[in-house]
Parts: C-alpha cells; structure tokens; sequence
C-alpha cells in the first residue's frame, strides 16, 4: 500500500508541477509575454529533479510530463495544423500530436535527467555553483536537443527589452543561460527563507530573525555560491538599457528603404480536390493584390521602393515560365503579367514567393528528378525578373514527408494523406537578395496624365497616379536578407548569410501562418523571429499572408507603420508601408562568432571538477615519491 501511495504520490507530482511549469512557460511566451514570470517558470522542474535524482526513469518520466503540458497549452495549434492538412482520422492527428508533444520538447526530459544526476551526492561536490550548473545544463540542452519547431528557453525571457539585447553578443542562447542561472538562484533563495520559516526562526522575533538572516547572507558559502548572481542581473540589466539607447539612436542616422507589404489573406494551396477554384485565383491577381497596392502607393505617395507579397500569395502557382513549370501547369502567365505590371506602374520592386521546378537530386536512389522548390522571386522596376532564392530549411508535414522514401519502398504510400505526400526541394545557398531603390517617382507636374484602370477596372486613387514613361533604370543598391517563412526561427541559418554571400542591408520573412488558423501561433512566429533583429542589427520587415504582418527595428523594437496597423489582424485583407532603416555597419559579435561564448561557462562547469580531480590525486603521487 505503501508503494502504490508513493508511486500516486510521484504521478501526481509529476503531472501538478508539469503543468504548472507548462503555465508559466505559456504565459511567458507570446501573445502574453509576461517576463516576469518567465523567472519562476524553470522552478518546478528544479523541484522535480530534487525529488527524483536516484531515478533516471523518472526523471525522464518527469520530463516528458512537463513536455506534455508546455505543448499542450502554448503550442496546440500542432493540432488544427495536422487536421488542415490531410483528410486522416483524429485519432491518427492526435497520435501526431503526443509525439510532437515529445520530439518538440525534448530538451525538456534532457535538462531534468542531467541536472538531477548533478544534485546526487556522489557528484554534487564536483559540481560548482548549483545557478552555473542550472545554467550551463539549460544552454547545452538548448543547443543539442533536436526541435522540430524551435523554441528556446531565452525567449521565456525576451519580453524584456533590456536584457534581450544581449543577444547582439550571445545570441537567444544567452537569454536561456541567463534565465536558467537568475531562476535558480531565486529557486535556492526561496528554499532557504522557506527553512528559516519552517525551522521557527522566523517566530522568535523580528531582531534575532534579522541577525541570523545577516549571519546567513555574510557566510563565505553564500558570499561565493549566491550574491555573484543578483549583482550579474542588475549589471545586465543597466548595460541592456543603455544598449538599447544606443542602438535607437543609431538607427535614426540611417538611410531608409520604402517598403509596402501585402497582406491578400489567399485561401491555404491545397492540391486535387482541396485546390484553389480558378475564379478565387483570378480576384487575388486582377483585383485584390492590385488594389492592395493601389493603396499602398497613394499611401506613401508614390514612393515606394519595394512591394513584398508574402509566401503563398497566388496559392501554388508559379510566374516562371520555363519549360519545367509549363509541363506541370504551375505557369500561370496572368501571375507573371501581374507581377511586371505592378514593378513598372509603381516603379518599385516586387518581391513575391514562387514555386520554381528543377532537378533535384533524390536521396534514396541518387538519380535526378524534377522537383518543386519553395521559392521567391524579385522583379526590378522594369518588369524583369531579378535574384532568385530557394527555401533551405522545409516545414514537416506540410514540405515534406518524414521517411516518405521509406513508404513509397514499401508499399505504404496509400497511408500518407495526399496533401502530405508533397516532397519539396531544399535550397542550394544561403544567397541574398540584389535590389535597387535609386529611382524614385516623378513629381506630380512632370507626370504625363494615365487612367489609373487596371484589368480589374479598378477607379483611379485620389492623390497618386502612377508612373508612366521609361521605366527606371535599376542600380545594384544593395541586398537584403531573404527568409521564407519559419526559417527565421533558425539563429544559425541566417548567420550563414553573412559567411556565404555580402553584408544584407535588412531582412524579409514571407510567410504562411493560415495552415495554423486563429490560433496564438502566428503571434509566437512573430516574437520568435524578432530576436534575429537584435542578434544581427538588421530589421525585420514580416509579410504574412493572413496575419500577423509588422516590422522589427533594430533594437527589437515593433514599429508604427506610415500606413496601415502596427500588426496586421488574422483571415484579413491588410497593407502596412514602411520607412526601413538601412544598416551596412560591421557584423555584430554573435553574427560573426556565433555561440563561441559558451566557452566560459563550460569552462566555469569543468574547472571545480578538475580541480577536485587533481586535488584528489596529489596525495597518491606524493605517496607513491
């Protein structure tokens, strides 16, 4: 009986505090971003490795609990994405939703089975300072625990705008270091107050309660082990603040590129019977992309520089017009001459997301196939087609197929759904963007009079007609940094950048984030990618198809538009314009020499115990002299 208590007892432990840490790690993530709870978020999983440091299983146990509840509560849009995509049972959908729940999470499990095993007496007088061990273990299970959508423990904390800019120097793996060594320390201090409580300390008056709290805090342990930390907290803290000023400043000296983006909230590009009726596709290019832009350029007066459609605009079809796409009727001639005319009616660049065709190599026999690449595509303001880029890193499910080859060799593909059956090339490069913004419109007297119709007839726009005349000649202004969809969420891809091609000027993210419905999951995409404008100093111009559409500044800042809203609202039709500052400084630290940082403190981790080891073999040495 005793036995069947203890193992309810450890159930119920598990399950209570895994939800509560499942809480406050939603709570402290977007849409919500409350910091401050992000500090005592890690604090049951401190618990939980206390209590079950002699048993690895239930450390594991413990872990995959917690994993549970962080996706059930912050990331259960996973669930309405597989039920978008294929026709399958919900069982099947919800089976794939308790693996993701797991595989999503699994750094979570890491992190409890290594710093459980650290708190076990054999080890813990090896081991420093229990915050470093906290934070040390917190970076490297962020680092080496596989995610399929990745999260970091450091965006729990970058809702603060001090301490977030440290990751200009450490990356998001700074924030997870910080969070980790600052919340145990609170955790440890906690735990003490609460022994001085429970051993009556507290009850036999408030002068000898103050002595012995000043006895406590002047010991040379806690002078050692605990006061480094909250100093490290408050120095951060100003320093982030003072950055932070510095940047905004910084960012006000800067040339400027106008940018308009797109908002068409298009149906989401499902195949056979799902597929997008050709009377919808024909709205989205003769009336309301060019309405949108219409507006867009009597909003800025005429001076736009670049028109950003985001991914998926014209569902699944593509403006390239070799002989590849014309075979497999991805070509649709109207979508190109949309494309041309806004370039050259606007005399701005139009940036869009393309489906291109090519040979590909396929992994299981080597041999070349044709294959779609999710793609984008520049038109310069003459109507040409410019610089091209190719997704690298593919969405699961919905790009392809997790061990798709191994179906389709044994038989099995009937089991797949169609939608998800789809296998999408992967980009080559890491290559930017050329554009050029040196021609602007012509002053209203110096226009020649034009009829602002279009083949939608839409009226002509009070207060800007558009240009006509010889198209501008376009001039290698510059490049920016292109990124499709949730490749922003990927610190390392886009350092890549930097080492593979010239210095961008900003960042463009193109998205999709219908396939996840009203869900808090495009707010999350959204906050999540904003740290990469902080780590490199570029800027961050989102272009969603359905929302959530904004711009990020350099210090991380979201930014009031000239027109339109701050964030674009979900399932609507929307444009923004900006004026988004240019910045060709040198790369910043993180961008150059990435996570090299975590050498000091996997250093601080490995010292104690090799001075331990040491000290421990000099007296068999001078024994054996």
């Amino acid at each position: 009986m005793n036995m069947r208590n203890a193992r309810l007892g450890d159930t119920v432990a598990m399950l209570l505090l895994g939800s509560v840490h499942g809480l406050a790690a939603t709570l402290s993530l977007a849409p919500f971003n409350y910091p401050l709870l992000a500090w005592v978020a890690p604090w049951p999983l401190f618990y939980l490795a206390w209590k079950f440091r002699d048993s690895w299983f239930k450390l594991v146990l413990a872990g995959m609990a917690s994993a549970f509840f962080v996706c059930l509560f912050a990331f259960n849009w996973l669930l309405f994405y597989f039920t978008t995509l294929g026709d399958a049972p919900f069982a099947l959908h919800l089976v794939l939703f308790l693996v993701y729940a797991v595989l999503l999470n699994l750094k979570i499990p890491a992190f409890l089975l290594l710093f459980g095993l650290s708190r076990r007496a054999r080890w813990r007088p090896w081991m420093p300072p229990t915050w470093l061990v906290a934070g040390a273990l917190g970076v490297f299970t962020d680092v080496l625990a596989p995610q399929i959508f990745p999260w970091y423990w450091g965006n729990l904390l970058a809702g603060n705008p001090c301490y977030v800019q440290l990751v200009e120097y450490t990356g998001i793996f700074g924030l997870s270091f910080l969070l980790f060594a600052g919340s145990c320390w609170l955790y440890k201090v906690f735990c003490m107050l609460v022994a001085l409580v429970a051993g009556g300390r507290v009850d036999s008056g408030s002068a000898r309660c103050f002595r012995c709290l000043r006895r406590w805090l002047t010991s040379a342990f806690i002078r050692k082990r605990l006061l480094p930390v909250p100093f490290m907290l408050l120095a951060l803290l100003l320093w982030g603040g003072g950055l932070k000023q510095t940047v905004q400043q910084y960012q006000q000296s800067l040339p400027t590129v106008r940018v308009a983006m797109l908002q068409p909230n298009a149906p989401l590009e499902m195949s056979g019977e799902h597929a997008v009726p050709p009377e919808v596709i024909d709205g989205l290019i003769q009336q309301t992309l060019p309405d949108l832009a219409a507006e867009a350029a009597r909003a800025a007066e005429c001076k736009l520089d670049l028109i950003v459609l985001p991914e998926a605009a014209i569902p699944y079809y593509s403006t390239d017009k070799q002989m590849r796409a014309k075979r497999d009727d991805l070509y649709l001639e109207d979508f190109d001459r949309m494309a041309r005319h806004l370039a050259r009616r606007w005399q701005a660049e139009v940036y869009l997301n393309d489906v291109i065709v090519d040979a590909d190599t396929e992994h299981s026999s080597g041999r070349k196939i044709d294959r779609d690449f999710n793609a984008s595509v520049l038109y310069s303001r003459d109507g040409r087609r410019g610089d091209t880029y190719r997704k690298q890193i593919l969405l699961v499910f919905g790009e392809y197929f997790p061990f798709g080859g191994l179906f389709a060799k044994l038989g099995l593909n009937g089991l797949i759904p169609e939608d998800l059956r789809e296998n999408y090339g992967r980009g080559p490069t890491a290559n930017l963007i050329a554009y050029g913004h040196q021609g602007r419109a012509l002053p209203a007297a110096d226009r020649p009079p034009a009829a602002m119709g279009v083949e939608s007839g839409a009226p002509p726009q009070q207060g800007c007609r558009p240009i006509s005349g010889k198209p501008k000649e376009k001039r290698d202004y510059g490049h920016f940094l292109p990124l499709i969809c949730y490749e922003i969420l990927f610190p390392d891809l886009v350092r890549t950048f930097w080492q593979a091609a010239r210095n961008p000027d900003f960042i463009v993210n193109q998205t999709q984030d219908g396939w996840f419905g009203d869900s808090m999951e495009s707010f999350q995409h959204y906050e999540l990618g904003r740290i990469r404008a902080i780590e490199t100093r570029r800027a961050i111009a989102r272009c969603t198809n359905s929302g959530t559409s904004g711009f990020v500044d350099l210090a991380g800042n979201y930014v009031k538009p000239l027109a339109g809203p701050v964030f674009t609202a979900q399932g609507t039709t929307a444009f923004q314009v900006w004026d988004v500052p240019v910045n060709r400084g040198q790369a910043t630290f993180y961008t150059r020499w990435g996570n090299i940082w975590m050498i000091l403190p996997a250093g601080a981790f490995l010292l104690p115990a090799a001075r331990r080891w040491y000290r421990h073999r000099q007296p068999v040495g001078r024994a054996r002299d």
